[in-house]
């Protein structure tokens, strides 16, 4: 793809009212469109729910070291009873290992109910909920917000119905679903991003830049400046984790495959150690390549100032099914290849620009 002029777009006289954009926040498509107060029959409710919790976490702490306490006494028991060599080999590995699990249950599940606790006392102390309403982005397969809400079964059928969706003050977690409220604690991802302009100057996209853009297939339009530095962002995110990949994924499949090779295979412990090196070594090149290939892209987008506009009816065969099923137009970026908005909205992939607390 070659470098474009991009004079043709920006010349001095034309400043479009949009050119500098708007962050957005979406929840499955829908903007926030209100706050509303807290009546005093949900504050009361608010307050019933966190004795409620505050008991389930006392019952689950208790339960658990009572387990805790009968597997003890179990394997003490054992001890005295069988040889110790028996003991050792066969009831002492298994016991560590519930004692382990259990443990691990005992102290993050009432964390979880006090976590939860303390949203709800927050919430009640703010006093109000925040309020999206509108029709959800159908079309968006991008979109885990979407799924989660519809398994709640409150969602309206219609994709043409507006739904309401109230979230907590200060975190994302549903308070309800068009004025029900869902029976399981619901926390969702929102979407904030640069916004689609609503009338951008488009142009035909020159027929050397893609070979499916013949015969205005395609068209494109300048980047707002918001939306070059959400991409700079993500491009910014990726060199970070760059760093990080040799402990994410060299280190753990080092140690798994040595366990593997020297403990189940029974290798010898130098052949094993290097053949697990070379391994991880392969699996943290891949992923470095990869990501560093993502952010050059990236940055090439942004450098590069255009989006790539894909009609109804205008999708290429290379496109996948989805896209060309779905009957909305489409954004993406050209160098990256990245989805950018679907039927005049965000991509819901896109909050790691600023993700908001999920509690």
């Amino acid at each position: 793809m070659t470098q474009p002029d991009n004079d043709q777009a920006s010349t001095p006289m034309y400043q479009h009212p949009l050119e500098r954009g708007a962050v957005v926040q979406l929840c499955a498509g829908m903007p926030e469109v209100a706050t509303r107060e807290l009546s005093e029959e949900e504050h009361d409710d608010l307050l019933l729910l966190e004795a409620a919790l505050l008991r389930r976490s006392l019952v689950q702490a208790a339960t658990t070291l009572a387990l805790l306490g009968i597997a003890g006494a179990a394997a003490l028991a054992l001890f005295h009873w069988m040889e110790a060599s028996a003991w050792h080999g066969v009831v002492a590995p298994v016991v560590s290992s519930f004692l382990l699990v259990t443990g691990l249950i005992a102290l993050f599940l009432p964390l979880d109910l006090l976590v939860r606790r303390s949203v709800l006392r927050r919430a009640r102390g703010a006093g109000y909920v925040r309020v999206f309403e509108g029709t959800v982005n159908a079309e968006d397969f991008t979109d885990k917000t979407r799924h989660w809400l519809e398994k709640t079964g409150l969602m309206r059928d219609s994709v043409d119905a507006a739904n309401v969706v109230e979230l907590y003050a200060g975190h994302n977690v549903v308070h309800r679903i068009n004025g029900e409220e869902p029976e399981e604690w619901l926390s969702v991802i929102l979407t904030k991003a640069a916004a689609v302009p609503e009338d951008p100057l488009v142009l035909d996209v020159p027929g050397d830049w893609f070979p499916d853009a013949a015969d205005g297939a395609m068209q494109r339009r300048r980047l707002t400046e918001t939306e070059q530095a959400e991409i700079l962002v993500y491009a910014e995110a990726g060199r970070k984790r760059l760093n990080l990949i040799p402990l994410m994924w060299g280190l753990p499949v080092f140690v798994a495959l040595v366990f593997l090779m020297n403990k189940l295979l029974q290798l010898d412990t130098a052949l094993g150690s290097w053949a697990s090196a070379a391994i991880a070594a392969a699996v943290t090149g891949y992923n470095v390549v990869h990501t560093w290939r993502k952010v050059r892209a990236l940055s090439e987008d942004a450098e590069f100032g255009w989006i790539i506009i894909l009609s109804p009816g205008m999708f290429p065969e290379s496109a996948g099914k989805v896209l060309r099923d779905s009957g909305a137009t489409t954004e993406f970026l050209p160098a990256s290849e990245t989805l950018w908005s679907f039927a005049g909205r965000p991509a819901a992939w896109r909050y790691g620009a600023a993700l908001l607390p999920r509690s």
